[in-house]
């Protein structure tokens, strides 16, 4: 039964990563063709009214806060939204599709769209407008190859300045809203939490974020430029005239996407490097940099794309100006001419970034740093290719079944692992195992030995580094640290252990790998979760009560990764 359980889990997860190539008839998608065209887009952040117990303290920190860095900084003189908000906890009584639609009424009515292209056309008191800001944000957009094209045309610089003014179709409002602020206090009285266990400080809660975008093409440029321009030559009249009509106009805004997940800003009571206000801080950005990544993904606007500039090893002109991460995820596709001449943009490879370059200055056209990046699947990646963002989450889950050697752990279990980001490869693991042997079990109050089958479950934790040898083969060697009960003993008394291993890891397909684990297990003396002696086992080693417990064991697995 249970290897039937293991069977139909593990067929799920193939049906499910095959799932994930296939459109609704059932046919496998073919990728249309991916745009090399990215540019920077400018980011407004606007705050609903949070109206609880911080309020105060949320509204200061939250006017600090600047976009991530991928984005151009559009901050408006508004910051705060609060007609929308009926009550404490702005979603009450209200779906999120209604609150969405009670959002953009409230932006249209403060006329954020003229906000947005009044910044971005550097209006003056007197109404007048120049092209300032679009010039030094169209050069901060140009890459090396920009400048590089720039230098063989005549207008040289200007043709980059210029180029400044499509970046207007770029400009996004991200409203945010937080429907739950708690200290750790809070929820710790909430819960009835005894003060003993109560071993963090800081705050926790949820995020609602709403993306809108501003309306901005050809024909809407040109009854800016016509009817509403004001140049600061022109006369008093004309300029007093032409501004009351660009305050009376009302620029639409779309909706875009919305984002929502759980947030917090928490460390040990015990860490004094952290203050309140601090801490508060970390759960703003902890929400806006997950607001971002989850759009990211939503929406291909947001995806950074580039050329592959080098192979060995992969890299591109891209970093911080970009917001490229360690572990960020992007894959590789090359463009494929059809017998038909139709072209279609094929996936190659799947890379994650290893190396990120400080580049967060205006491009000369003859720089050679580059970020770099490692592959963990797909065929040779090729110079000219195109780099494209594919955010994921960063997590895999492996059933697995174990075979221990002469009494060591064996069974069947489940495995969840994490991309840290601290450095390439490093992840957080975690999992349980479940096993049934049959041992001579020894009982130190009667010296009397005896044979039982015994079942055992082990927790555990741990870290694993993947290292790609190869294109679809990587080996991670792992620290596992665990404990192990049996059903000998009364559930609270085990043994705590160590497990050092190295995992050789095989694509089948992107997103699901064979895995086969090599590890030793060592095993401390009997005691409790409490880290005291169990009672009437004073000194007596799990392997004195199960004989050859430590050992060699090996581990067999799938790993789903999303």
């Amino acid at each position: 039964m249970k290897i039937f359980v293991l069977f139909a889990f593990i067929m799920c997860l193939i049906l499910n990563a095959r799932s994930q190539n296939m459109s609704k008839d059932g046919k496998f998608n073919k990728s249309s063709i991916q745009s090399s065209d990215y540019s920077r887009n400018a980011l407004s952040m606007v705050l609903i009214n949070y109206q609880g117990d911080h309020s105060e303290l949320f509204r200061s920190e939250f006017s600090k806060l600047k976009p991530p860095s991928k984005f151009d900084d559009h901050t408006l003189d508004l910051k705060l939204i609060s007609e929308i908000v009926p009550c404490d906890g702005y979603t009450s009584g209200s779906s999120k599709g209604k609150l969405k639609d009670a959002i953009l009424n409230v932006l249209l009515m403060n006329r954020v769209g003229n906000k947005i292209i009044s910044k971005w056309f550097n209006q003056q008191p007197d109404g007048s407008f120049n092209m300032e800001l679009i010039k030094n944000r169209g050069i901060y957009n140009a890459t090396d190859l920009n400048v590089v094209n720039a230098a063989s045309n005549r207008k040289g610089e200007d043709l980059i300045k210029d180029s400044g003014e499509k970046l207007l179709k770029n400009s996004y409002i991200l409203v945010m809203g937080y429907p739950i602020i708690k200290t750790m206090e809070e929820v710790y009285n909430e819960d009835r939490t005894p003060y003993k266990d109560r071993h963090y400080k800081g705050w926790m809660g949820n995020y609602d974020a709403y993306l809108f975008r501003l309306n901005w093409n050809d024909s809407i440029a040109s009854v800016f430029y016509n009817s509403y321009w004001i140049n600061s030559d022109d006369s008093p009249q004309m300029k007093r005239e032409r501004k009351e009509k660009f305050e009376k106009q009302v620029y639409s805004l779309n909706f875009v996407s919305h984002s929502s997940g759980a947030i917090q800003g928490t460390t040990s009571k015990e860490n004094t490097l952290y203050s309140d206000a601090v801490l508060f801080n970390n759960f703003l950005e902890d929400a806006i940099n997950k607001a971002e990544y989850g759009l990211s993904t939503q929406n291909e606007s947001f995806q950074v794309n580039t050329s592959v500039f080098k192979t060995k090893p992969i890299g591109a002109k891209i970093g911080e100006k970009e917001g490229l991460r360690i572990d960020d995820r992007y894959f590789v596709y090359e463009n494929i001419q059809k017998r038909n001449g139709e072209i279609k943009s094929k996936r190659k490879a799947v890379v994650r970034a290893k190396k990120i370059i400080y580049n967060t200055t205006n491009a000369t056209g003859n720089s050679n740093k580059v970020s770099t990046f490692y592959q963990i699947a797909g065929r040779r990646v090729d110079e000219g290719m195109l780099l494209k963002q594919k955010n994921d989450k960063g997590f895999g889950i492996s059933p697995i079944y174990s075979i221990g050697l002469d009494g060591a752990p064996g069974g069947y279990g489940a495995e969840i692992e994490h991309l840290s980001r601290l450095s390439p490869g490093l992840k957080a693991i975690g999992g349980v195992t479940f096993d049934e042997n049959n041992y001579f079990t020894y009982d130190p109050y009667s010296r009397y030995s005896s044979s039982k089958d015994v079942s055992f479950t082990r927790y555990y934790i741990g870290v694993r580094k993947s290292l790609y040898f190869a294109r679809n083969y990587q080996l991670e060697p792992a620290i596992r640290l665990g404990f192990e009960n049996s059903s000998e003993l009364p559930g609270k008394y085990g043994a705590y252990y160590f497990e050092p291993n190295v995992q050789l890891g095989a694509n089948i397909i992107y997103k699901l790998q064979l895995t086969a684990n090599i590890g030793y297990y060592y095993f401390l003396n009997v005691t409790d979760f409490e880290f005291k002696d169990a009672i009437g086992y004073e000194g007596v080693a799990w392997t004195d009560l199960y004989p050859g417990r430590s050992g060699i064991s090996f581990d067999f697995g799938l790993r789903f990764q999303f």
